[in-house]
């Protein structure tokens, strides 16, 4: 496979598991990279903090960018662990 982009790949970069949310892919791929979630979020969006956020509700494309360029998974296999790509089967909003 031809990767996309010529960012780094991080040291830690676990897949998502099966039925697995954004947020706990987020969290485990800064615990892998010897990070807290809130120090991986300001690495790769700089000048914002993370305090409260809940990414099921809320995503930056930034964010979801910069995450598949730095573990090379796809933005659109990241895109799935929100549930946005449930909307209209599983909720209606």
């Amino acid at each position: 496979m031809h990767r996309k982009s010529n960012a780094p790949l991080w040291p830690g970069r676990p897949i998502p598991l099966e039925g697995e949310t954004f947020s706990s892919w987020f969290s485990r791929v800064a615990h892998t990279n010897f990070l807290n979630p809130s120090d991986l979020y300001a690495a790769i969006n700089p000048g914002a903090r993370l305090y409260s956020l809940d990414f099921e509700r809320w995503s930056d494309p930034t964010v979801l960018m910069r995450m598949s360029e730095g573990t090379d998974v796809e933005k659109t296999d990241l895109s799935s662990l929100l549930p946005a790509e449930y909307q209209g089967r599983v909720f209606v909003t």
